[in-house]
């Protein structure tokens, strides 16, 4: 699957530059990423893009901590259409089971729970893989605690307790980012588009990728749905499609998933059922697949 995420970091971090007095111009021109280009929050761009920004913003101010800074900046995350789903639920186990789905679209959990939990909430511990960059008060300052370096995994340690903390909805910043999606439903294609496909990625696993599901969390009806769809020459059916392929081939030829998991990831009941669909998409089973990618 192409690494690709939301546009919503890079005019962030435009907007903070100019905060700090500086012209995100010269930053962006030096990076090699034209700031221009960029014009709407629900454009799609290469993760390499911010990073390479990121780096060269710390380098030219002379600002170790100018990532942790720029995420204190952005706050609450711009979930897009992920936040028509996690609005549904009531605990904050329910939120990150969601969101565990959607980490290739959206980074910033910290801040996201912080939202969810109020800002004096910090976590039980933080894990990176990398060496320790900056000093310590820099961490603490942000995360809350230290976090321990040189580890196998990066991640965010919780308590079991605050898995099932209720949360109160109708404050939160996630609910008024779902009322912003629904008031722009009928907004332009290319970005209508692009919020049917994050849902049916995002429920796919769920068996709940249907067209009426996913046209009621749009606000709309299901005729609505495919009439804006066929509008860009597109159908229900065939998205759906698409998104499925590409999921089974990231699990079978890139995971050691077993079959019987690929199969309700990608939204069969069955894994004899995902075999035929598979072969019949592929030409062959996807057990034959994955051992002829690997030779």
């Amino acid at each position: 699957m192409t690494a690709n995420i939301r546009s919503t970091l890079i005019l962030d971090l435009a907007e903070f530059l100019r905060g700090l007095g500086h012209d995100p111009e010269d930053i962006f021109r030096a990076a090699g990423v034209p700031l221009e280009g960029v014009t709407d929050r629900d454009m799609r761009i290469p993760v390499e893009a911010p990073m390479a920004l990121i780096d060269t913003a710390a380098y030219r101010l002379g600002m170790t901590d100018f990532g942790l800074q720029l995420a204190r900046f952005r706050g609450m995350p711009d979930l897009g259409p992920v936040a028509l789903i996690v609005r549904e639920k009531e605990t904050l186990g329910e939120v990150l089971e969601t969101m565990t789905r959607a980490f290739h679209l959206h980074s910033r959990i910290t801040q996201m729970l912080r939202g969810l939990l109020g800002t004096d909430w910090k976590p039980d511990g933080i894990m990176f893989r990398h060496a320790r960059a900056m000093p310590a008060r820099l961490y603490q300052s942000f995360f809350g605690v230290i976090p321990e370096f040189d580890q196998e995994f990066n991640g965010i340690v919780l308590e079991r307790d605050t898995f099932g903390r209720s949360l109160e909805r109708k404050a939160s910043a996630i609910d008024r980012q779902a009322r912003e999606i629904l008031a722009g439903a009928e907004s332009e294609q290319e970005v209508f588009v692009y919020r049917v496909r994050q849902l049916i990625v995002l429920l796919l696993g769920r068996g709940e990728a249907q067209a009426e599901r996913i046209a009621g969390l749009l606000g709309i009806d299901r005729r609505t749905l495919q009439r804006r769809l066929a509008a860009g020459g597109l159908g229900f059916t065939g998205m759906l499609e698409d998104v499925r392929r590409e999921f089974a081939q990231q699990y079978v030829l890139g995971s050691e998933r077993s079959l019987a998991e690929i199969a309700y990831l990608v939204g069969f009941d069955s894994p004899e059922v995902f075999s035929r669909w598979y072969r019949k998409a592929y030409g062959l089973p996807p057990s034959r697949a994955r051992v002829a990618a690997r030779d």
